[in-house]
């Protein structure tokens, strides 16, 4: 990872140089790779491509070599009514195995530049227990303007095995987000644009915000060229937010998409112990009429 970027700098030290480990392995806790190291690793047998950009029609035009396309609205539907909800553990461990994803696999996602959609996959393989799962910092943009090759070709995969171990902890229910709201115990953290907090803008039957959340838009985490901002710089923008590291953080969005990025940015770029995806997020929340809803400016 390039360090003309103080965030490259400071991973450079802490994780890159653990790649540097007898034939190029990359350890379980890595979750950001450089397009370098992709390029240098590009064909090791245990690592599987995964291109996520909302139109196949770009997939078709060129992929990054050995990259299986999977359609991001293809990990969702609806559960008990509520749409956009992640789709059952076993569904999707199947979707998994038919891309050749198992459980030793090495999971590299990528998607347009500045996007959420890699988070939203990184954080459903960490429900389902899958670690070995990394994001492409800077996505297929940053890739094709540093000249690498790109192809039409399809992979060739052989279906693999993958075995759920299922961790609850990391996506919050309705239910823990409701005892939240009502007794307290962690911050909640909306990280959808202003006019969709404060109630401006919006399609669900209600407008606003739950009642309690804190407003932070998950890309203003980022740079101008979408690569992370330096850690001082998220820390002391989530300090303000009273979002420190000793409590429990809950973030939402509009349905959990938007603010996967945001958890990715606390669990992996801050080393947050303890975030929560409430993957219902206001698309779940505002449908219910007895739970409350707030409009205006964040508190903070």
């Amino acid at each position: 990872m390039a360090c003309r970027k103080r965030f490259g700098c400071l991973m450079a030290g802490a994780v890159l140089a653990a790649l540097a480990t007898a034939g190029g392995g990359a350890p379980a806790a890595q979750r950001i790779v450089s397009t370098e190291w992709l390029y240098r690793n590009l064909t090791r047998g245990d690592i599987r491509i995964i291109d996520i950009r909302d139109k196949i029609a770009d997939y078709w035009q060129g992929h990054i070599p050995g990259a299986v396309y999977y359609a991001p609205d293809a990990m969702r539907l609806a559960d008990h009514g509520v749409p956009g909800m992640l789709m059952p553990p076993q569904a999707l461990a199947i979707m998994l195995g038919r891309m050749g994803v198992g459980n030793d696999t090495m999971v590299i996602v990528y998607t347009e530049r500045g996007d959420y959609k890699a988070p939203y996959l990184i954080w459903a393989l960490d429900y389902l227990g899958h670690a070995r799962a990394a994001v492409l910092e800077g996505g297929f943009q940053k890739w094709q303007d540093e000249g690498h090759a790109v192809t039409q070709d399809y992979p060739q995969i052989r279906a693999a095995g993958f075995t759920i171990r299922l961790h609850p902890e990391v996506r919050a229910t309705l239910a823990e987000v409701r005892q939240v709201v009502n007794r307290g115990g962690a911050v909640l953290l909306d990280v959808r644009p202003t006019d969709l907090y404060t109630g401006e803008k919006g399609l669900w039957k209600r407008k606003g915000h739950i009642r309690g959340a804190v407003n932070h838009f998950w890309g203003d985490d980022l740079d101008t060229d979408s690569t992370w901002k330096s850690r001082a710089e998220l820390q002391a923008t989530y300090e303000k937010l009273d979002a420190t590291p000793d409590k429990l953080i809950i973030v939402s969005c509009g349905q959990g998409q938007m603010s996967a990025h945001s958890y990715f940015t606390l669990k992996y770029v801050l080393g947050y112990p303890n975030v929560k995806n409430y993957d219902g997020s206001f698309n779940e929340w505002s449908n219910i009429s007895e739970l409350p809803v707030t409009t205006g400016a964040s508190p903070k």
